[in-house]
């Protein structure tokens, strides 16, 4: 079976087609329904913004209420936003290893996969 990470950055791959990332309107939900209930993506608006754009169902039940449109951030300590907030901003998109990790060493997995928009890599990112 496969798993979620894999599934998404089999899309992703597909979408992206050798470029660094897929433009945002190429990406379609309906396409990976299947994990769509656990994948959420995020915008950064500033250092301290990341409002989810799209949280799936299985995340929303798990934190008990609606994501979309709230800060990633706040769920965080206010030692850890700091360092998040201060943290440099990546210039270039990671390119995530597709490998499963360790199912008895990782109990979540969180890979960032990039959008570009009108053409140029944005500060936006759909993580899982």
């Amino acid at each position: 079976m496969r798993s979620s990470l894999q599934t998404l950055y089999s899309y992703w791959n597909e979408v992206r087609r050798g470029r660094i990332a897929p433009q945002r309107l190429e990406i379609e939900p309906s396409r990976i329904a299947a994990i769509l209930s656990e994948t959420f993506m995020l915008e950064v608006l500033k250092p301290d913004t990341y409002p989810y754009r799209l949280a799936g169902t299985r995340l929303c039940e798990m934190f008990g209420s609606e994501l979309r449109g709230k800060n990633f951030l706040d769920g965080w300590s206010e030692e850890d936003r700091r360092g998040l907030e201060s943290a440099p901003r990546p210039q270039a998109p990671r390119v995530p290893d597709p490998s499963p990790p360790d199912a008895g060493a990782v109990k979540a997995d969180q890979r960032r996969f990039r959008v570009v928009e009108g053409g140029r890599a944005s500060g936006k990112y759909d993580k899982r």
